[in-house]
């Protein structure tokens, strides 16, 4: 194993390093060799390069904090989706019921208590909720404030605590 131990820099640009090679074996931490050498370190080899890297650090750092002003200047941009009418929100929850097969699981609400009419209007307002945050995210989405959207899944019908 070897072992670089840096010593205290010269005035000129050289490093000097102290190196221990040790032993491989787990009772001997003695070294077996040790040696010291200096590495020379020369100028920047242009300053033109270092101002071409410069520049560039600053281009990117302006593009970040242009970027991340647009993000934050764009939350208040996006304005709420219009509310779906009565009619399509629930051709859609009938779409959505033979697609799913609406099998009825059980549950701990209290929706269980009212009759099947009740409980598919219920459903209905559920779902309906669940279609507006969907809604929202999607056009939150479309303005760059999220990276995935939402859709409908075998769930919609279901409040947050079920």
């Amino acid at each position: 194993m070897l072992v670089l131990f840096p010593q205290a820099k010269s005035s000129t640009t050289a490093l000097r390093y102290t190196t221990q090679q040790f032993t491989d074996t787990p009772c001997s931490s003695s070294p077996r060799s040790t040696s010291t050498q200096t590495i020379a370190m020369g100028a920047p080899r242009s300053p033109l390069l270092a101002a071409a890297v410069l520049a560039l650090t600053v281009a990117l750092a302006l593009m970040a904090t242009a970027a991340s002003a647009r993000h934050h200047s764009s939350n208040s941009i996006v304005q709420p989706p219009a509310e779906r009418p009565d009619e399509e929100v629930r051709r859609m929850y009938e779409e959505w019921k033979s697609e799913h097969g609406h099998r009825r699981r059980p549950s701990r609400s209290k929706c269980d208590l009212a009759g099947d009419g009740e409980e598919d209007r219920l459903r209905l307002e559920v779902f309906r909720d669940n279609l507006r945050f969907i809604d929202a995210h999607n056009a939150e989405a479309d303005a760059g404030l999220h990276t995935f959207r939402l859709g409908l899944t075998p769930f919609t019908d279901l409040t947050v605590e079920e």
